[in-house]
């Protein structure tokens, strides 16, 4: 029994409806944004102002003026598509086609994560709400003074830090961020409960152990990790790691906490749509693809930051 092109389209709709990206992927690094915006459409971010903190209440309320922000995001038009051969659908091959559909799902799932990826190796140039680059020495917002969310660790190699030191870029990096302040003036991470480490390959085998070892050996014995205290205080350290990531001898270390926005990513499920094309005429062949529209961009960059090895 043959199936055909219109029940492969469904199948993937189902699919597509359902995918979920990996959790300790570069796509869990952004807030999600659902628009209602076309390709070519901007989406205003000024929600990154923060609100006054708590004050005792003297004759009458003492309003606050939010800082205004001009960051907005444009969508754009992103696709993907695959071939199924007439033979696979004429031999009832649903097995093979259920392949190609998985592997066209797990695009769809990692594709903000791609994006993600690009700005973060675009991070120390590409600029964020603030005119600054999104990892700079001198952020200025607001009351909260001067911002620095960048750091760097004594390392015997930057390309190839130990276990130790890695642990130690960690901490330096947690103490840092965990100072910050929003443009009210108020501590902006003192509910932190997830963080996420992100490398590139190269560093991932050393993240791991600087992450997950109890011990860590410093080449003259062994000494507690101190990351392991973090977790042991309630804040849960994950590690990410990707090849699209390209810093050499830095890593990331990021809030994903609930109310953290990092990175933002919007998509405008509406306008995301399959088409099919019958190429049987000239290739023999079936033609499914994918539109969506939707991107990236940096969010709050007092919720990430960046430890390089010296």
């Amino acid at each position: 029994m043959s199936i055909t092109a219109p029940f492969v389209d469904g199948r993937i709709g189902k699919a597509i409806d359902t995918a979920v990206a990996p959790a300790y992927s570069l796509a869990a690094l952004a807030a999600l944004i659902p628009n209602n915006l076309s390709s070519g459409e901007s989406i205003n971010l000024d929600f990154l102002g923060a609100i006054p903190g708590f004050k005792k209440w003297q004759d009458k309320r003492q309003s606050s003026q939010f800082v205004p922000y001009a960051w907005s995001m444009k969508n754009e038009k992103f696709e993907d598509s695959i071939v199924v051969p007439d033979e696979w659908l004429i031999n009832d091959k649903t097995g093979l086609v259920d392949m190609r559909i998985g592997q066209l799902v797990a695009k769809y799932a990692i594709w903000p994560g791609s994006l993600i990826a690009s700005l973060i190796n675009a991070s120390e140039t590409a600029t964020g709400f603030d005119g600054k680059a999104f990892f700079a020495a001198d952020h200025v917002w607001g009351k909260s003074g001067t911002i620095n969310n960048k750091v760097s660790v004594a390392a015997a190699s930057g390309t190839t830090p130990t276990a130790q030191e890695f642990a130690e870029g960690i901490m330096s990096a947690y103490s840092q961020i965990t100072g910050f302040l929003d443009d009210q003036g108020e501590p902006i991470n003192e509910a932190i409960t997830d963080l996420k480490v992100v490398v590139g390959n190269a560093l991932s085998g050393t993240a791991r152990q600087a992450i997950i070892n109890n011990t860590i050996d410093t080449g003259a014995g062994t000494i507690d990790n101190p990351v392991k205290g973090l977790s042991a205080s309630g804040v849960n350290i994950t590690l990410v790691s990707s090849p699209r990531i390209t810093l050499s001898s830095k890593f990331c270390l990021v809030n994903t906490s609930p109310n953290a926005c990092p990175f933002i990513f919007s998509e405008n499920t509406a306008l995301r749509n399959r088409t099919i094309k019958d190429d049987r005429h000239d290739r023999d062949r079936w033609e499914h693809g994918l539109k969506a529209v939707g991107n990236a961009a940096y969010g709050m960059f007092t919720d990430a930051v960046l430890c390089e090895f010296t």
